[in-house]
């Protein structure tokens, strides 16, 4: 992990988590305009181990349309279209908004005092100097945690797949775009402080997928 992940650190995690989650940042901080492939030999030897945890990582990415397999060529991060920057914005604000909609469940323990773990950490970062991997780091902790609140399972993996594809968009972010990320995310977390209902919890972070301003 990175230097910023002391601040979102959770439970230990598996040497399986800990490959994803290097993948997942070198993801999303390469060029998004650029195809990219992976190797799986290559991967194998610098994190040490055999092939097939690294198939099951990009099993795992794969799932969250971070990475395609394509017959012939191998494992690729596509690059986006960088006219469809703003629509993909759109997107996971929609998909988060009809979750927040159908949402009639009370968010489980275990979530919900994760999520005040990672409010006091976000609180411990002043505006001005919020970086792309404290933000990439917070995402990364945010993401399955709200999916973990959406009940349709199919809705559930289409959030997941399109709050990583904004956070790929996101890599660009300058310290104006990154401080507004920051005030946005303060501001949902203060807003789910009392909150105990899914509904809302998931509703006062659609904001936060709004389009960064031109």
């Amino acid at each position: 992990m990175n230097r910023s992940s002391e601040y979102f650190a959770g439970p230990e995690t598996s040497r399986l988590d800990s490959i994803v989650h290097a993948l997942r940042l070198r993801i999303c901080t390469a060029d998004p305009g650029v195809e990219h492939l992976l190797h799986e030999n290559k991967l194998a030897a610098e994190f040490g181990v055999s092939r097939t945890p690294i198939r099951h990582a990009l099993q795992r990415l794969s799932y969250e349309h971070l990475v395609q397999t394509r017959s012939g060529v191998g494992t690729v991060v596509a690059p986006l279209d960088p006219a469809s920057g703003p629509r993909d914005f759109d997107v996971l604000r929609g998909i988060i908004e009809l979750a927040a909609a159908t949402a009639t469940r009370p968010v489980p323990t275990q979530p919900l005092f994760a999520l005040r773990g990672l409010a006091m950490s976000l609180d411990a970062i002043a505006l001005d100097s919020f970086t792309f991997a404290q933000h990439f780091d917070l995402r990364a902790a945010l993401i399955p945690l709200l999916s973990a609140l959406i009940e349709d399972p199919i809705l559930a993996e289409a959030h997941a797949a399109a709050h990583w594809r904004m956070l790929r968009r996101s890599q660009g972010f300058g310290a104006a775009e990154l401080a507004a990320q920051h005030a946005a995310l303060s501001q949902a977390f203060a807003a789910i402080a009392t909150q105990t209902d899914a509904g809302p919890v998931l509703s006062a972070f659609a904001a936060t997928a709004a389009r960064p301003a031109p």
